[in-house]
């Protein structure tokens, strides 16, 4: 039985790919970095995002990575109300799922504060019975605030699955010991994410997998 589903947030509740990779090819341009199609990005996004941009191309021998990952979050964070949007029938399943009584959770690197004006703007902040996210800039990683929120809160593993969109989201969820969940339409490929684990390519594919459960 499953009794809590943990959700990633950016590519997993919020589809934010077009403007992630907006500001990448304004990053590449800006340093004159050869072109990067959007299957190209979603191969070869990853955690740490040093990495995935060294992945692209960027060379940080001769470009500040401070003064590109800072560029970044300005920019989206001036951007994303209006370039960003629920992935389709993302509201009407978690409104499905709270009525068949389980329990919501969001685990995300987001900084706090920014994710829940993103999840008041959406109009599904109520949806959720947790919010797991980056505070007070401690120097602690998703899986860490993670397992410490778990910790906190009794929250038993055993019954507890996330859904997230990155092959770093499985990587996640098996360092804090629950089951992972793929969903298709985020920052990595379908192909790289089946490999891993099982995929799911839309809301009303996520509902179907936990109508059963309950």
């Amino acid at each position: 039985m499953i009794d809590n589903i943990f959700f990633d947030f950016n590519g997993t509740i919020l589809d934010d790919l077009e403007l992630t990779y907006k500001l990448l090819l304004e990053s590449l341009e800006k340093y004159n970095l050869p072109f990067v199609s959007l299957e190209q990005y979603r191969n070869l996004f990853c955690f740490p995002v040093k990495k995935y941009y060294e992945n692209v191309g960027f060379d940080f021998n001769k470009i500040n990575f401070n003064e590109l990952a800072t560029n970044f979050i300005n920019q989206y964070s001036i951007r994303q109300e209006k370039e960003t949007r629920l992935f389709e029938n993302c509201k009407e399943t978690l409104e499905k799922l709270k009525n068949k009584g389980f329990h919501l959770y969001i685990l995300t690197a987001t900084e706090y504060s920014l994710l829940v004006k993103q999840l008041n703007h959406l109009g599904i902040y109520n949806y959720f019975d947790g919010l797991i996210a980056a505070k007070n800039n401690l120097a602690m990683g998703k899986i860490d605030y993670g397992k410490l929120y778990i910790k906190e809160h009794n929250i038993d593993l055993s019954k507890s699955i996330m859904i997230g969109d990155t092959v770093h989201d499985y990587e996640v969820s098996k360092e804090i010991g629950m089951e992972c969940l793929l969903f298709t339409k985020g920052h990595n490929t379908k192909e790289n994410l089946s490999k891993i684990g099982k995929t799911v390519d839309s809301y009303i594919d996520i509902y179907d997998y936990f109508s059963h459960l309950k």
